[in-house]
């Protein structure tokens, strides 16, 4: 009876200790933002530079009579980095960068209305395929454009 009971014991804390590894290996990984080259997937047509080593980006409108626009990028503290790509149980920690000029004016062509992005900020994008997404608030909400890597 005694032996019946350790062996319980054993069995159940050795399948608690299984679950808790199972959960830790579903925590959340880190996507980090690297220099290079993007083009857009959504939003305007455009190409976004980035140049980590200068805290600079630059995007690049398709249509050349729209000039370019120079964003500075600041780091943000690690602890504030925002979490995406959620699954039932985990997320992934995506690396942040505040962009200015806040707001930030995009006008693709002289053609195309204006999106003005407050608060604007450059996130890396997490999953499969390398990118960034350039993040800001509108008068209609968040507002997302994403880049993929060329």
């Amino acid at each position: 009876m005694l032996r019946g009971r350790w062996m319980d014991r054993t069995v159940l804390r050795g399948l608690a200790l299984l679950a808790a590894a199972a959960l830790e290996a579903c925590g959340p990984t880190t996507s980090h933002l690297s220099d290079g080259s993007y083009r857009s997937a959504t939003g305007p047509p455009s190409t976004l530079g980035l140049d980590l080593a200068n805290h600079s980006a630059t995007l690049r409108f398709d249509d050349a009579s729209v000039p370019a626009i120079a964003m500075s990028l600041e780091a943000v503290a690690e602890k504030d980095w925002p979490h995406d790509c959620f699954t039932q149980f985990s997320s992934s920690i995506v690396e942040s960068q505040a962009v200015t000029p806040d707001p930030l004016r995009l006008v693709a062509s002289v053609s195309s209305p204006e999106l003005l992005l407050a608060s604007p900020r450059l996130d890396a994008r997490c999953g499969g395929t390398p990118g960034v997404q350039l993040v800001g608030t509108t008068v209609d909400g968040v507002r997302t454009v994403a880049f993929t890597r060329q």
